[in-house]
């Protein structure tokens, strides 16, 4: 909490004209062209990175997280930069689709997903073919949980409970609809259309 404080008050002294807020892990700033980014405070030990615990009020094991971003580099350069960028249209997508904030994807658990999606892809390098490949392979990968290779929790999804959860259920069904709207998507209007319009799911 004084950490969260702490960061909280040395934004608003240097953004004074934007809304910062704070939560239980995260500051939120609000810029008035709509666009809202949440900062994680975390600090630094001998042996890697702590960041906010959300099962305490404490901090998370010891978090090394140049062992995920190694991984999602050495995809990402494999497939000529298109993964970061397709992981960026999904989680768009996916946050206009869920609207719910305690129902929404990750961030981390896209990323952790499109890694494994796209470790041994051979497929076309264009945004809709990767992203109806990306909510594809999500459908089934989200059912079991994922190992967190940097050891900030045991795993990825632990929010989302056991293998083949009521929770994780859900999530699949979300997958299994984005695919299914972009892949139907005929146009670039179509495609555009996913991005923050319609009623979304709650």
């Amino acid at each position: 909490a004084e950490v969260i404080e702490y960061v909280k008050a040395t934004i608003s002294r240097r953004l004074p004209r934007n809304s910062v807020t704070k939560g239980d892990l995260a500051v939120t700033v609000n810029y008035s062209n709509g666009t809202e980014i949440q900062i994680l405070p975390a600090i630094r030990t001998r042996n890697g990175v702590r960041i906010a615990n959300p099962d305490s009020h404490g901090w998370s094991n010891i978090y090394q997280p140049d062992r995920f971003a190694k991984k999602l580099a050495e995809v990402n350069t494999a497939r000529h930069g298109r993964v970061v960028q397709t992981v960026k249209l999904a989680k768009a997508i996916a946050d206009c689709y869920v609207r719910r904030p305690s129902k929404k994807i990750t961030g981390y658990h896209m990323e952790s997903l499109a890694i494994e999606a796209f470790r041994d892809y051979q497929g076309e390098l264009n945004p809709k073919t990767m992203l109806t490949h990306l909510f594809g392979n999500s459908i089934q990968a989200v059912m079991i949980p994922i190992r967190d290779p940097s050891g900030q929790s045991i795993n990825v999804d632990n929010h989302l409970g056991a293998a083949h959860s009521r929770s994780r259920n859900r999530v699949s069904t979300y997958f299994r609809q984005m695919r299914a709207r972009v892949k139907f998507s005929k146009t670039r209007r179509d495609l555009d259309s996913l991005f923050c319009e319609g009623s979304g799911n709650s």
